[in-house]
């Protein structure tokens, strides 16, 4: 499994940095969530921060993506 921070390096090339911080939030709003509820703070920021990966993508890059 990839890391938070390879994970970031990865979405830096696919989304805008607008959508980066926007993630990068999400992820930070996801953590909190684990704290307050007593779940894997991890995987959680795992999912905040990969949430909007293929948001930018057109619809043959996302076929693309899928097919690999």
């Amino acid at each position: 499994m990839k890391t938070v921070d390879e994970i970031i390096e990865i979405l830096k090339s696919r989304i805008s940095e607008k959508r980066l911080y926007h993630s990068k939030c999400v992820m930070n709003s996801c953590i909190e969530l684990a704290r307050i509820y007593g779940e894997d703070e991890e995987k959680l920021a795992l999912v905040g921060i990969a949430h909007d990966n293929a948001r930018e993508m057109t619809d043959d890059e996302l076929v693309n993506y899928c097919n690999v």
